[in-house]
């Protein structure tokens, strides 16, 4: 708001008023001033020192009365003259000597890491709670337990299936390498009967495959004996053939000489058409035979084929039953590891939020909150809109908690982390800035020992902007007095 001139003068002649009653009284004590010093010091020189004392110092007793006349004859001279260089000192130490200028705010000290809520993620009986509220903890302690029957029962059930898989696994493995079944120890001592099943197993699939190649194998070499037996069969009628034909020939001409009767020729004849008819027969058995052994050579194949893919299925299952199971045994550990339930911080224990043993907890639910506790010191000050044009990043802070007396137990140091981008509003909708400071340590000291400090307690922080001079100081409001005086709009 800008000042007018009448109220500038107004003020002006406030100022002088108040200068010369300022005056009055400075003149009125020092005429008191003189009286007290010519009085004690006369009551010191006679009280103090014997005749010859008094003697050598009749000197210093003149010349102080030589001053004290002098003062007599013109008290305002000295007096000027005492306040001019009093103020010409004063002005020279204020104008070099600097002090810190600083920007004030109220604060809060908060977690570095922000309140830990702890629940747990199956839920179960709550059994037993082993810490209270305001109990310090570490992390990784214990801080309640769960009840973990069924989940112990859930984890052995299994692991017993992961070592059955496994056993299938070095069974199945053997089948199909071809190589004797000889389970591992642990297994053996393990799960002996069932050991002893999957031997049958192996014993009986081995079994069977050798049966079904036996037979295939048979069914070849029979297909290779009947083509065998025709091909001999069929070079005996190619032999058997020109010479049938040649004795047609001959008795038919014979006949029609009329020296074979025409009966014998039709015999021969007969036996020449038996002769062609049994090798076309066999001409078309040929083909038969060795479409036979092909197809028994590929029943053999396909028995081979059959086993290792059936082999290789079962294998394939087993090992994904396995992962599987491993998959979720390793989720039972988890569960029987979390049974525990423990802190996952330093701290201290601010609320339980279930308080009865033997309850059930949902899952998911809250059990309690716990305040983090570390080497982190993070305080949340508010800064005036007008002050917080001044603050920045990485700016000396000193620190005061107002539980501990700062004249008693010192202050801490810190410095500025961070200042938010807009202002915010309180309560009263006041608007404010935030600004984040770490503290350099988390605690006080006193006489040795430490006081730490915790969550939750307020502060008072002075942030160090810069160094003035104290002229500086003392001249910004007769400046800022006079730059709003004598304006109008």
């Amino acid at each position: 708001m800008k000042m007018t001139k009448k109220e500038a003068l107004k003020l002006f002649k406030r100022y002088v008023k108040v200068g010369m009653k300022c005056w009055n009284k400075l003149l009125v004590f020092l005429a008191n001033f003189k009286q007290n010093i010519a009085v004690r010091i006369e009551a010191y020189l006679h009280r103090s020192l014997d005749r010859e004392t008094v003697q050598q110092t009749e000197g210093h007793r003149l010349f102080t009365q030589d001053i004290l006349k002098k003062y007599e004859a013109n008290p305002s001279g000295l007096i000027l003259r005492v306040i001019s260089w009093g103020l010409v000192i004063f002005v020279l130490w204020a104008s070099f000597f600097h002090i810190n200028e600083t920007v004030k705010g109220i604060g809060q000290v908060v977690p570095s890491k922000r309140l830990q809520v702890i629940d747990n993620l199956e839920g179960g009986i709550l059994t037993d709670i082993l810490v209270k509220e305001g109990d310090g903890v570490k992390r990784g302690q214990i801080i309640a337990k769960l009840d973990s029957t069924q989940t112990a029962a859930k984890l052995k059930e299994y692991k017993e299936d992961e070592a059955r898989l496994q056993l299938t696994i070095q069974r199945v493995k053997a089948q199909a390498n071809n190589q004797p079944f000889i389970p591992s120890e642990d297994l053996v001592q393990k799960l002996p009967d069932l050991v002893k099943q999957e031997i049958d197993l192996y014993n009986a699939a081995i079994a069977k495959y050798k049966d079904d190649t036996v037979i295939a194998e048979k069914e070849l070499e029979a297909a290779k004996s009947a083509l065998k037996e025709a091909q001999e069969k069929e070079k005996f009628l190619k032999e058997q053939l020109p010479l049938s034909e040649e004795q047609a020939t001959i008795t038919q001409k014979l006949t029609e000489k009329g020296l074979y009767s025409k009966l014998r020729y039709i015999e021969a004849k007969k036996a020449l058409l038996e002769l062609k008819s049994q090798m076309s027969s066999l001409n078309e058995q040929l083909p038969k035979f060795k479409a036979a052994i092909e197809q028994s050579q590929q029943k053999i194949k396909k028995v081979k084929s059959d086993y290792d893919t059936q082999t290789q299925r079962e294998l394939k299952d087993t090992e994904f039953k396995l992962a599987e199971t491993a998959s979720n045994k390793a989720i039972m550990i988890d569960r029987m590891e979390r049974q525990d339930i423990k802190s996952p911080i330093d701290g201290i224990v601010k609320e339980t939020l279930v308080k009865t043993q033997g309850g059930v907890i949902q899952a998911g639910q809250d059990i309690m909150t716990i305040v983090p506790q570390d080497d982190e010191l993070l305080i949340e000050a508010k800064i005036a809109p007008d002050d917080v044009g001044f603050v920045h990043k990485d700016m000396p802070v000193r620190i005061k908690v107002t539980t501990f007396d700062f004249t008693i137990y010192g202050q801490l140091d810190g410095v500025v982390e961070n200042v938010s981008a807009d202002a915010l509003m309180d309560k009263q909708e006041r608007p404010y800035f935030r600004v984040d400071i770490r503290a350099k340590k988390n605690y006080l000291e006193h006489y040795g020992k430490k006081l730490h400090i915790n969550a939750g307690m307020q502060v008072n922080v002075d942030i160090e902007t810069g160094r003035r001079t104290v002229m500086a100081f003392i001249l910004k409001p007769i400046l800022k007095t006079f730059d709003r005086s004598f304006t109008e709009r």
